[in-house]
């Protein structure tokens, strides 16, 4: 089933991580709080999401490690009313589910070097030093 941008508002959590290898990791802690547009990720990077089919490409506006060779871009689909995203680059395979609780109001704040978001009672701040 086809998600559509206006659909990831809210905080998620990663509860599924297959590497490229077959490893699985279910115990990282990985939150990602997804404004309109703006979005913070606490692996440490955070910027603009946008969407093309069922692409989505986050943009890193703020980012704590040097970039990667290739975009962070993944194709997303619904599975059991799990956010599926699959690598396009690069291969791995997350499971997203989204936490409870409203994600109105939501809007973000693009600063020249930092980003502050908010999506219903959460927030996320990043900048050059990191995201909180």
């Amino acid at each position: 089933m086809t998600v559509l941008m206006a659909e990831c508002t809210g905080l998620w959590r990663r509860t599924l991580l297959i590497t490229a290898e077959g490893a699985r990791d279910t115990g990282t802690e990985v939150v990602w709080l997804q404004g309109i547009t703006g979005y913070v990720d606490t692996r440490g990077f955070a910027g603009r999401l946008g969407q093309a089919d069922d692409v989505f490409e986050w943009q890193r506006l703020i980012d704590v490690e040097p970039p990667g060779p290739f975009p962070d871009a993944g194709r997303m689909h619904w599975e059991a009313g799990i956010l599926i995203e699959v690598g396009v680059h690069e291969d791995y395979v997350e499971h997203w589910v989204r936490q409870d609780g409203p994600a109105e109001p939501c809007w973000a704040l693009f600063a020249t070097e930092a980003i502050l978001l908010r999506a219903g009672p959460q927030f996320g701040w990043a900048d050059r030093r990191g995201v909180v």
